[in-house]
């Protein structure tokens, strides 16, 4: 059986609300105490991890295949101190898919031949080499890519400058 943090959060509630109403002696302010902590701290760390994955909850606009969706948002979420495995962990759970299958979208799938090739092409300064296989294997979602890599001043200098 698996417990949430919402249920465990809503047990100390319920202990915290009958523990005030006895709240006389000092062993029993102790525990309110001590419960009215844990309640902040459970707050404060949903909240954290809310944040976090805000980066990899990023809406993808309509039409944006589903594997690119799922490399851009490890690629931001290393980008915001992740591990690749924690990375590949979280997207694979908010899209309710496999780790595996994470894992392989951005290995196999990009025709590269492990995930340390994978760490080294998003280490690259510039993720110029990113940028070129996620442009071929996606072509049109260029500009998404760029935003999504860093490169959104590049888009609009690309924008603004006059066709040859």
């Amino acid at each position: 059986m698996s417990v949430t943090v919402d249920q465990v959060r809503e047990v100390i509630v319920h202990e915290l609300v009958l523990a005030r109403k006895k709240a006389v002696d000092p062993k029993t302010q102790g525990y309110v105490a001590g419960l009215e902590e844990a309640v902040r701290l459970i707050d404060k760390t949903v909240l954290e991890t809310e944040q976090a994955r805000g980066v990899a909850a990023e809406q993808f606009p309509p039409g944006t295949p589903a594997q690119l969706s799922h490399i851009l948002s490890v690629v931001r979420l290393r980008d915001a101190g992740y591990s690749r495995r924690e990375a590949t962990s979280d997207v694979a759970s908010q899209w309710r898919i496999g780790y595996n299958t994470v894992s392989s979208e951005y290995t196999r799938g990009l025709g590269l031949d492990s995930t340390a090739t994978f760490d080294s092409v998003i280490a690259e300064v510039g993720r110029r080499r990113l940028l070129d296989i996620l442009s071929r294997k996606f072509p049109g979602h260029d500009e998404l890519i760029r935003l999504h890599l860093g490169m959104k001043e590049r888009v609009q200098e690309k924008r603004q400058s006059p066709p040859n």
